[in-house]
């Protein structure tokens, strides 16, 4: 499965699309992430090095929590 999230940063003259691949059979329980997009109008890839599963949902857990304390 791959979860797309879709990003325009300030200084950009497009949108990006940071690809987050869950299942790739090729990442051994890793995590893949790929940022797609333009940049003046020419086609972007970056491929971030995978993220060890554990690890990118312990990230995330940590994301969650700073925004629940944030909201109370």
């Amino acid at each position: 499965m791959t979860h797309k999230v879709k990003f325009t940063a300030k200084n950009s003259s497009g949108e990006q699309t940071l690809h987050i691949d869950l299942d790739h059979p090729n990442l051994e329980g890793k995590v893949g992430l790929t940022l797609l997009g333009d940049y003046r109008g020419d086609d972007i890839q970056i491929d971030f090095n995978s993220i060890d599963e554990k690890q990118f949902a312990k990230t995330l857990r940590f994301i969650l929590s700073q925004i629940d304390e944030k909201g109370k």
